[in-house]
């Protein structure tokens, strides 16, 4: 019987210094500096609006906010108002990401909105504008851009 005690003894002591050798161990872990954690897709929620502000002489369209940023592989929901009392405006983005999504490209009225979801695999800087021509004098300043980053950077909600 004393012999079980001894051995539970040891065997409790094996254990006790084998765990403290891994928290020791852990503890002092730093994993490579070329290792990234992973980016896991997102989901972002923007809503886009084209707004007039000015006098009867001089007023200004801009989409606000004028530059949305995401990882590439994360969802997009963006949903875009035409805020403008007076004229419809055109809503599109470049081409480069409609091959899996079939882009964005629509006319709305004063007033209206319209909510698109889609999916950007490829870092890039893609353009939004008003695409109906002379719809306003400064057509050629309603403009942003969707910038998307590379995935591995994890720059964005990282």
């Amino acid at each position: 019987m004393k012999d079980g005690r001894v051995w539970l003894a040891i065997s409790f002591v094996l254990v006790l210094s084998a765990l403290t050798a891994a928290r020791l161990v852990m503890a002092s872990y730093a994993p490579p500096s070329s290792v990234t954690r992973p980016i896991v897709p997102r989901t972002w929620q923007f809503h886009v609006v084209l707004a007039a502000a000015g006098s009867d002489e001089v007023t200004a369209r801009r989409w606000h906010p004028g530059t949305l940023v995401v990882n590439a592989g994360d969802t997009v929901v963006l949903k875009v108002t035409n805020a403008d009392p007076d004229f419809a405006h055109g809503f599109g983005i470049a081409a480069a990401f409609r091959s899996r999504d079939g882009g964005v490209n629509v006319t709305l009225q004063p007033g209206e909105s319209r909510t698109f979801t889609f999916t950007i695999d490829r870092p890039g800087i893609y353009l939004f504008s008003c695409t109906l021509e002379g719809c306003a004098e400064d057509h050629a300043d309603q403009k942003g851009q969707l910038v998307v980053l590379p995935a591995e950077l994890g720059a964005v909600g990282g």
